[in-house]
């Protein structure tokens, strides 16, 4: 794990034999080659035909939001497309530090014609702008004969990470996966033994009492100052996705058209949560860095957090109380684990359709398995294809808390469609854990949540 510290598809979604075993979120169908014959099915206006259209010396205008260490492993991934690409095509990267800064250049740049050429994207903001036309569907690209992928290759791809991208409102896929991140309940493994349990919840029951052991009898070896708990969470939607994918609901409908979550499964979470704090096994605490102090110190058993916080995590527990930890998938209801599993992708925006190619080139060869392994590696994010799996033995041996995450991506995962409303719908369901956190009525949070982010909607 110390080396994690240091390095720092379109109407299609895939076959229905990616989708055995997952929760799909559409109906599939195949990819259809040869969309570029004398009747293309694309907007030739916008696209150009695709056997014609030459990228060559096409130079794009890339902005992201990351920093660090992503930012730096995304500069020399540029440095070697720029170098290696056969059509000569230059990537310009620019940071803008934070993702308001990132949209908030973006809409004066569409107001004087200076955007970019592609952009990271959330699937939210995705759909914001190709409503207004400044995206465009990455499916001719996709379904190419010419630039797109051969079947075998889509199938490589984990179902979640080409589903995340696709929009049932406008029947298209408008932005294409770079990586994933994914909740994960992360554990106290010897606490677990002192407690008496001989393995870890799968049950919601079951991890309701491993918390209200836990906060009765201290960990043998905690340090710092302070109560046990089972449980820290924060009022962050994300937690209550989690959650709630656990207990069998979703955010959204199937075709993302309404959202859903003030459900029995939604009570149920919320009620989980409410009980815990009454009995004293679970607190709520918003700063991400006092939870993983807590848990590094061996005085929060679990804790529900992305995968991308494995070095962190490591890292409180190094200094620390030094204890065995691992993860595992949250507790669910449904027979199979369902996981919480996000992150951005790259869009094209509408340029010119030699520009448009060229840019999905660069966001085509990010997502090949080679380009995929040295970001996982070094970011500790999640690969989108299986195959980079066979080019991270070594990370995955030195790494094998980061090797039980990634065997996650293949589980089955709940709804939560593209929305133009979510973003501000996450303050909301923030909001609503904090009410009911306080004691707030739990099916009336959960009514007046729900009429919020619906009224977004509409």
């Amino acid at each position: 794990m110390r080396t994690l510290r240091k390095a720092a598809i379109v109407t299609i979604l895939i076959t229905q034999l990616i989708l055995v075993g997952t929760a799909a979120c559409a109906s599939p169908t195949e990819p259809q080659p040869g969309s570029e014959n004398s009747s293309p099915s694309y907007d030739t206006t916008i696209y150009g035909n695709l056997r014609e259209v030459n990228p060559r010396g096409q130079v794009v205008i890339y902005w992201h939001d990351f920093t660090e260490v992503q930012e730096e492993q995304q500069f020399a991934l540029v440095d070697e497309f720029n170098r290696t690409n056969e059509w000569k095509i230059t990537i310009l990267t620019e940071s803008q530090g934070t993702n308001e800064a990132l949209y908030d250049r973006l809409n004066k740049g569409l107001s004087t014609g200076k955007g970019p050429g592609l952009i990271v994207a959330s699937p939210e903001q995705a759909l914001t702008y190709a409503r207004t036309g400044a995206f465009v569907s990455v499916d001719p690209y996709v379904e190419s004969d010419t630039w797109g992928f051969a079947r075998q290759e889509i199938t490589d791809f984990y179902p979640i990470a080409l589903n995340s991208d696709y929009i049932p409102e406008l029947q298209g896929r408008y932005g294409w996966p770079i990586f994933k991140d994914m909740e994960v309940l992360y554990y106290n493994e010897d606490w677990r033994v002192e407690l008496g349990y001989d393995k870890l919840p799968e049950a919601w029951e079951v991890f309701e009492e491993m918390t209200c052991a836990a906060s009765t009898q201290s960990f043998s070896n905690f340090k710092g100052e302070g109560a046990s708990w089972g449980f820290e969470y924060p009022a962050h939607a994300s937690q209550f996705t989690s959650l709630i994918f656990g207990m069998g609901g979703d955010i959204t409908n199937k075709g993302g058209t309404a959202f859903v979550f003030n459900s029995e499964e939604g009570f149920a979470t919320l009620s989980l949560l409410r009980s815990l704090q009454t009995d004293d096994c679970a607190t709520l605490l918003d700063d991400t860095a006092s939870r993983i102090v807590d848990f590094g110190e061996g005085r929060v058993l679990f804790l529900i957090a992305p995968v991308h916080q494995l070095a962190d995590i490591w890292d409180a527990v190094d200094r620390g109380a030094g204890f065995n930890w691992s993860v595992s998938p949250v507790p669910h209801s449904t027979d199979q684990p369902r996981m919480n599993i996000f992150g951005p992708s790259v869009s094209v925006l509408k340029t010119s359709p030699e520009n448009q190619l060229a840019a999905w080139l660069f966001a085509r060869w990010l997502s090949e398995p080679a380009q995929q392994a040295r970001w996982a590696a070094s970011t500790g994010y999640l690969p989108v294809r299986r195959s980079s799996a066979k080019l991270l033995t070594d990370y995955l041996t030195t790494h094998p808390n980061y090797a039980k995450a990634l065997s996650y991506m293949g589980n089955q995962y709940g709804t939560q469609l593209p929305s133009s409303a979510y973003n501000q719908c996450q303050t909301f369901i923030g909001g609503m854990l904090t009410a009911v956190a306080a004691g707030g009525d739990i099916q009336g949070e959960l009514d007046a949540t729900l009429e919020q982010c619906t009224r977004l909607l509409q």
